[in-house]
């Protein structure tokens, strides 16, 4: 499973991670996360793939 990104299919199941989830993406085991819908799966044209940041600025939403 190295390298495969973590499916989430909307922003809300992104939003929530487990803390888990959030270690594994910290210590490498994902690279990041694809995202599949914004509201629901497959509402928008394609997959956006995110990175975790390094800033240390609070979330904006």
């Amino acid at each position: 499973m190295a390298n495969q990104f973590l499916i989430k299919n909307t922003m809300a199941d992104m939003r929530n991670l487990s803390a888990c989830e959030i270690v594994a993406l910290e210590s490498g085991c994902f690279p990041g996360i694809e995202l599949l819908g914004y509201y629901e799966k497959v509402d928008i044209p394609c997959r956006i793939k995110y990175f975790l940041s390094s800033t240390v600025n609070p979330d904006d939403g």
